[in-house]
């Protein structure tokens, strides 16, 4: 089940990273809606195990498995998470790319 996202989380999302710059704090949001992911397993998964992640782009390199694609939400990338480690997979890397809104200025206010 894919939770709602209230219309305003983005903005709540942009006013905590711009809150914490303010004060030298390092951004430490985690986003509470999907995104796209790219994420790095050791080794090369066979065909079979490839299964378990219906829904992602595999792609096969020397050492490790590159997975990517969209996940709805952070319950579904806990879920994901969950069967790689109950799969007895090692985990490489987990990388989110922005959505196209979330790579422009965090706001249009002008600067004080």
């Amino acid at each position: 089940m894919s939770a709602m996202i209230e219309p305003d989380a983005s903005r709540s999302a942009r006013h905590i990273r711009r809150t914490a710059a303010e004060h030298g704090e390092e951004e430490s949001t985690v986003p509470f809606g999907g995104g796209s992911y790219e994420i790095r397993i050791k080794g090369r998964l066979s065909d079979s195990l490839l299964t378990a992640f219906e829904g992602l782009t595999a792609t096969v390199e020397p050492v490790e498995t590159v997975l990517h694609g969209p996940v709805a939400d952070q319950s579904s990338l806990h879920s994901l998470l969950d069967r790689i480690q109950s799969l007895g997979l090692e985990l490489v890397e987990i990388r989110r790319f922005p959505a196209a809104d979330e790579e422009g200025p965090l706001d249009s206010e002008p600067p004080p």
